[in-house]
């Protein structure tokens, strides 16, 4: 591989470790999608990047990740990536009524609209595959140290041609017992 392609691959493999970061001080947040439940509007396997706005703000068929603890699920709060299908005001303040684009029913329960929510902006298909995982942003940024780590410091040593390497001779051996 030559210097260029070492160089244009290290750059990917580091945008791609450090892009969560990077979009966390633009105010901005990267969740991977784990189910199929918004259909082909946000694939399973997909990362969303959202924004956070006044929960105020939002209006019925805007796509949010909301924290939820379902009835039939064991276990802690989950997020969850959902179009808002209606908005409605209670004693507590705004609510808003979800469903995945794909379910059939609506989300149990109502989401609380008086603080702020995460808007969907983007939707990045099949891209969770990786994000999804513990072990790839070490890995890529591993990749892309050692990538780099080539490209600084080259090898200095020219490797001989095939045709001016010598066999080895090997002499016979006496082992006595």
């Amino acid at each position: 591989m030559t210097r260029p392609a070492f160089a244009g691959l290290a750059v990917v493999l580091i945008l791609l470790a450090v892009l969560p970061g990077l979009l966390r001080i633009g105010g901005l947040q990267v969740v991977a999608v784990n189910g199929h439940s918004m259909g082909q509007a946000v694939p399973d396997q997909s990362i969303v990047v959202t924004r956070r706005v006044p929960g105020n703000s939002l209006q019925a068929g805007d796509v949010v990740v909301f924290s939820a603890m379902w009835p039939d699920r064991a276990g802690g709060a989950t997020n969850v990536v959902h179009r808002l299908n209606v908005i409605a005001s209670n004693p507590t303040g705004l609510v808003g009524y979800t469903s995945g684009d794909a379910n059939l029913l609506a989300d149990p329960l109502p989401v609380d609209l008086t603080a702020n929510q995460a808007l969907v902006i983007g939707v990045f298909p099949m891209a969770g595959l990786a994000y999804g995982t513990a072990w790839a942003w070490p890995v890529l940024a591993s990749i892309a140290a050692g990538l780099l780590i080539l490209m600084v410091f080259p090898r200095t040593k020219q490797v001989p041609p095939l045709g001016d390497i010598k066999p080895a001779r090997f002499e016979p051996a006496t082992i006595d017992l």
